[in-house]
C-alpha cells in the first residue's frame, strides 16, 4: 500500500480465501509499472508464485484511495 500510494496509484489489495493476494490499481502507466516491479518482489518473509497482470486500457476513476480491504 504505502508504495502504491507513494507512486500516486489508487485502487485496493486485498487477501483471497485461497491464500492468494488481489491488487486492483489505476494510475499513470510509468507508476503503474514500478508498483508492478515492487509487487513481484514481494513483502519480506514471503514468496511470490505467481504474478499475473490484466491491464485495461482507460482508468475508470472508481477509486480516490489505494486502501486495504480487511
Amino acid at each position: 500500500r504505502d508504495r502504491a500510494v507513494a507512486l500516486g496509484l489508487t485502487g485496493f489489495v486485498r487477501n483471497l480465501t485461497d491464500g492468494a493476494v488481489e491488487a486492483v490499481a489505476e494510475g499513470d502507466r510509468a507508476a503503474l509499472e514500478a508498483w508492478i516491479c515492487h509487487v513481484r518482489g514481494g513483502p519480506p518473509m514471503s514468496r511470490v508464485l505467481t504474478c499475473l497482470v490484466e491491464t485495461s486500457a482507460e482508468p475508470t476513476g472508481e477509486y480516490d484511495t489505494f486502501d486495504i480491504i480487511h
